[in-house]
């Protein structure tokens, strides 16, 4: 999604900076920035929480991991990294 953002918001700032000048160029992308974050409100999931309970079948017992971020129990802060490619459930 980040990437999708700099293919409208380089193209626009330069553009509208060109042809209307840099102090359009930047209300042009605040207006972009807080259409950004009012959608951001509006579509993220009020109660998406900071931990996720979830399992790694596929690795050893004595996997780092498993050692340090499931050392007390299933659950702990969630990334989307190497270890934890998807959201739990939604393979």
């Amino acid at each position: 999604l980040s990437h999708g953002c700099w293919l409208i918001c380089y193209p626009l700032a330069g553009q509208v900076g060109a042809h209307i000048g840099q102090t359009a160029a930047f209300a042009a992308l605040a207006a972009v920035s807080g259409l950004g974050t009012v959608l951001a409100l509006w579509l993220w999931p009020a109660s998406d929480p900071y931990s996720i309970g979830h399992s790694h079948d596929d690795l050893p017992a004595d996997h780092p991991h498993l050692r340090e971020a499931h050392g007390d129990g299933d659950e702990h802060s969630f990334v989307i990294d190497d270890l934890h490619p998807a959201w739990p459930g939604s393979n």
